[in-house]
């Protein structure tokens, strides 16, 4: 299972206990005033999609906030309260589809202080177990182990490597607020910003060549070129664009003057 199907997986199972229980417990008197059956649908409806609300707003403001700068407590609660304002006008339309009269245009700011200590109330544990479900298992000794007979440095990015990608590092690209990682192994995404990666893979035998990309020296298969545009072309098949910003350090680095590489493009000229 990968690390998004297994935060969604957390996601859907915690939601679903939370609606059961609010179903059984009636608060805010629906107990009183509607059945087991009904209750269900009312509470069900409104924790997931505050939960779907809450997950976006989060997902803007846990990477800016992220540990250990901010308790995970901190952006969590702050996407819970943004989630509680449209989740206010869902549960007025839900009473009035439920209960209807019992709430009027003036309950609104009231309405909005029970739908704030609900959203808070589930947000943040729920959050909190997306997102540890979210965060890649141990790396495998493989993964993280120096090759045999050499004193390598320590590299802390490669612990936060899933350990079913245990082997070695090819590239680390973003996506969206996510880092996918691919090995010889696969690719997965982990929950990580690319400037930190970087500082975690300062001491790994590689370079970042483009914004969104970094690649280890090894992972290099051969090198095109099609005019200006330069593309590092990588043993795992994936092509990887290398800007203008970073073809100097590259070129410093001797990528662009290996062997293999010249050949290659006294070929394609």
């Amino acid at each position: 299972m990968t690390i998004l199907s297994r935060s969604i997986a957390v996601f859907v199972a915690a939601s679903a206990v939370a609606s059961a229980v609010l179903a059984l417990i009636g608060p805010f008197g629906t107990f009183d005033d509607l059945t087991l059956g009904r209750r269900l649908v009312y509470w069900t409806a409104i924790v997931f999609l505050n939960g779907i609300q809450v997950s976006l707003f989060a997902r803007a403001l846990v990477p800016r906030m992220a540990p250990p700068r901010w308790p995970l407590a901190a952006p969590l609660a702050l996407a819970g309260l943004a989630a509680s304002v449209p989740a206010t006008a869902e549960v007025y339309w839900l009473e009035a589809w439920f209960r209807p009269g019992t709430v009027g245009v003036g309950d609104i700011l009231p309405l909005f202080g029970f739908v704030a200590v609900v959203t808070l109330a589930l947000s943040v544990p729920m959050g909190m177990l997306v997102f540890q479900a979210g965060r890649p298992a141990p790396a495998s000794d493989e993964a993280a182990a120096p090759a045999a007979g050499a004193a390598a440095p320590e590299v802390p990015f490669l612990r936060r490597i899933p350990g079913h990608l245990g082997g070695e590092l090819l590239c680390v690209q973003t996506e969206d607020h996510y880092l996918r990682v691919h090995t010889t192994a696969g690719n997965d995404l982990i929950l990580m910003r690319l400037r930190d990666a970087l500082d975690e893979l300062a001491a790994a035998d590689g370079l970042q060549v483009h914004r969104s990309h970094w690649v280890a020296r090894a992972a290099v298969d051969r090198v095109e070129r099609d005019g200006n545009r330069t593309v590092l072309c990588l043993t795992n098949g994936l092509t990887v664009p290398v800007s203008r910003t970073h073809l100097a350090g590259l070129r410093a680095a001797g990528w662009l003057n290996s062997p293999r590489n010249q050949e290659t493009t006294a070929e394609k000229t």
